[in-house]
Order: C-alpha cells, then structure tokens, then sequence
C-alpha cells in the first residue's frame, strides 16, 4: 500500500479503507463522505497517491457502477491472484522459449483438468443445505457449485439477520435498491426475504442467467450444434462415461468390469485408427517459429595458433 509503511500496518485504517473501497453497498454519496472522513482523521488531505486514486475513482470504485452489469467480472481479485501464482512463473527474463513452453504447457494442462473437475463437481456432488427452504434445494440444481456457494450464503443470510431495504415489484419483477442483480446477475438476501414472505417456495428461474446454471453451454455462434454432429455425438460420450462411472463409484466390482471395458475399446479404437506419429516438442516449437532443422550440422573448429 502506498501510505507508507506505519500507515499499511495501522489496522483501523486498512480495515475503514477496506470498508470504503471494496464494498458494493454504499451509494455514492456514502463513499465521498467516508472518503472524506477517512482522509481527515489520518491527516491524509495532501496525500499525492490518495489524490491520484480519488482522481480517478468513477474507473474503480464500486458505487460508481452499481448500475453496470459486472457479471463477468465476479471474484475479479481472488481469479486475477490466481493467475499471477499460475503464470507469475512464466514471465522470468532468466527463461528460455524452450522452458517457456514447457512451463506453459504443464499450467494449461493443470487448467483444463481443475475446468473439468469443477464440471465435475458440479454434476454430481450433492451440496449440504444450510436451511430447510425448497428454494435453496432447487437453486443447489439449478447452479454450478461455486455459483451456488454464493447464493447459498445468501439464502442463508435473509433467514438469519436481514435487514429490510427498499425492494418493489416491476411488472412481476423484483427490483432492490442494493441493486446486486442488476451488477451480479444474482439475487440477494433482501429479495429472498421478499419471495418468502410473498409465499413464493420455488426458486423463480426467471432470476437464473443461463451464464451462472449447470446447463450452460457456448453461445450458438460459437459452436453449432446439429442433430448427430460429430461435436453433439462426442458430448453424449463423454456424459454417458461420465455417468457411468459415477454410478459404478461405490461398487468396486463393478467399475474394474467397467474400466476393463474401455481397455477393450481403446484397443479397438487403436486397431481401427491407426495412431499418427507423434512430432515431438521441438519439432512443434520449430513449426511455431517458422523455421526448421538442418538436417546436418557443421561445427567449425578454430585453428589452434602456435604460440
């Protein structure tokens, strides 16, 4: 933090900052209290880097953009950390391109297999519930599983500590002053507290954003999806093995006949298509870079000089 270092450690203020500019809670005529207030008690009103960031708060302050749709921008730090710690690694001046591509490599990989798991996860583990609500049943299968937690905590929050906020019907739509849908595209523990006292027990699906649901797929632009298209056809596969081995799970009898099966398959699949060569790592960096190997290489070997 660039307060200087007794500033950084003073615990009120990193907690009152914290309060001030991590928080889509405060309208803007909060912020520029608090902000205001915050600079008089720890003599900050000359503070050049505070001026700066002051300067240009409608870029990152929260209040200032209840109203914008952030639904893409959920969790922005912890996935922006995230990636620093995948990739921070890779971007050293000490590194090679060969040792670049490889550490690349391994990180996309470890990627694609924590993408699959949470698909997983979502699919098939069954979440505890923290009320009795049909409405948090139904949103557990409604949502995938990180999108959940969050509405769950939620759910969880209106039954034990709400506080009414201005919340109106517009043409059967609930609309809050926190304006957490509107930004989120999730609803908040003030309607929730709403629909449970206007008798609503199942979770209005017209609140779900096909982006947050476990249905969600590519947008139709992206990837058409056609009857016995090969990509439909490889969906269903990958379902069905997914399924099966799901069923199989608690009977180990059953799931070594089912991966003795796929053995059988996959040497099938082998002796109905031949696998290709394979290139190797250096062949592919040489492919990217647009320049090949010589097929022989001469090294020159200086005189020796007779001294």
């Amino acid at each position: 933090m660039k307060v200087g270092p007794e500033l950084a450690k003073d615990v009120t203020f990193k907690r009152r900052i914290l309060d001030i500019v991590w928080t889509d809670r405060i309208e803007l005529e909060e912020f520029e209290a608090l902000w205001e207030r915050l600079l008089v008690d720890f003599d900050l009103k000359s503070h050049k880097w505070l001026s700066d960031m002051y300067d240009w708060r409608h870029k990152w302050i929260p209040a200032y953009y209840r109203d914008k749709l952030m639904s893409g921008l959920m969790h922005t730090s912890s996935r922006s950390e995230s990636e620093k710690n995948a990739y921070g690694h890779l971007t050293s001046i000490d590194l090679t391109l060969w040792e670049f591509y490889n550490h690349f490599d391994s990180v996309v990989g470890c990627q694609r297999f924590a993408q699959h798991k949470n698909d997983h996860d979502s699919l098939y583990i069954i979440q505890d519930m923290h009320t009795e609500l049909q409405i948090e049943k139904e949103a557990s299968k409604l949502y995938t599983r990180s999108i959940f937690f969050d509405v769950q905590t939620e759910i969880y929050a209106f039954v034990i500590s709400c506080m009414s906020v201005l919340c109106k019907p517009a043409e059967d739509f609930y609309q809050c002053s926190c304006k957490r849908f509107e930004s989120y595209g999730l609803l908040c523990r003030h309607i929730f507290y709403v629909l449970r006292f206007s008798n609503v027990k199942n979770f209005p699906k017209k609140y779900v954003l096909k982006r947050w649901s476990k249905d969600s797929l590519p947008p139709p632009s992206v990837i058409q999806v056609t009857g016995d298209s090969p990509d439909m056809i490889s969906r269903e596969i990958f379902s069905s093995v997914e399924y099966c081995v799901n069923r199989y799970a608690n009977d180990p009898e059953l799931l070594q006949k089912f991966r003795d099966h796929q053995v059988q398959l996959m040497a099938k699949a082998d002796a109905d298509v031949p696998i290709p060569t394979k290139t190797n790592k250096r062949d592919r960096i040489a492919s990217i870079l647009g320049v090949s190997q010589p097929e022989e290489t001469i090294v020159n070997v200086p005189k020796q000089v007779n001294t």
